[in-house]
């Protein structure tokens, strides 16, 4: 007599679960890090003594938080449209979609912590920025700023050129460039 052998079931290959499930954990753990690494610091909004421009100034340096307030900062990017501000950190750099020329506004930040602001205008036919202005963490106009590599050129930026930035005692550079027509790239990062 013939004795047919009872087949065990073969077991699931949880392999592809487990990889899944792993790659599912450091996709939201990356997305949490950007999310919070990109959040404006709070500070309170008691350091609103402005003057008719919306500038912070005279405010006694012990009352101040390690960064501006945010309705400062507001009211100096208020002319920048919402789709052309951008923060950047050191050593990163980003892209700014443009499909027409204006003015662009970017919040510069080492470590998490604010350094400042900058404005500037972008025209791609000339392939050129001018800035507007700069300010530090307490929205107080940043004089120290110019062109690196023409420093008679100013406040006019050639294409990939760099925009040299004093905050406090520390040098910072700002490469800046039309990536194609439509796109301006920013590459930011501290002086050693």
């Amino acid at each position: 007599p013939r004795v047919e052998r009872e087949e065990k079931p073969k077991p699931i290959d949880r392999t592809p679960i487990i990889v899944a499930i792993i790659g599912l954990v450091g996709t939201i753990t990356v997305t949490l890090i950007t999310v919070f690494a990109n959040r404006p610091p709070q500070t309170p909004s008691s350091l609103s003594d402005e003057n008719e421009s919306g500038i912070i100034s005279d405010i006694p340096e012990a009352s101040l938080a390690s960064s501006a307030d945010s309705s400062c900062l507001e009211k100096y990017f208020s002319s920048v449209p919402f789709e052309y501000q951008v923060d950047i950190q050191t050593g990163i750099s980003t892209r700014i979609s443009s499909s027409t020329e204006g003015t662009y506004g970017v919040r510069l930040f080492e470590n998490g912590g604010l350094l400042g602001g900058l404005q500037f205008t972008g025209v791609s036919g000339t392939n050129s920025f001018n800035v507007i202005s700069v300010i530090d963490t307490y929205c107080k106009p940043v004089d120290k700023f110019g062109n690196l590599e023409r420093t008679n050129a100013n406040n006019v930026i050639g294409n990939w050129e760099n925009l040299g930035i004093t905050f406090a005692t520390q040098n910072y550079r700002l490469r800046m460039g039309w990536y194609g027509e439509n796109q301006i790239e920013l590459i930011f990062a501290a002086d050693p």
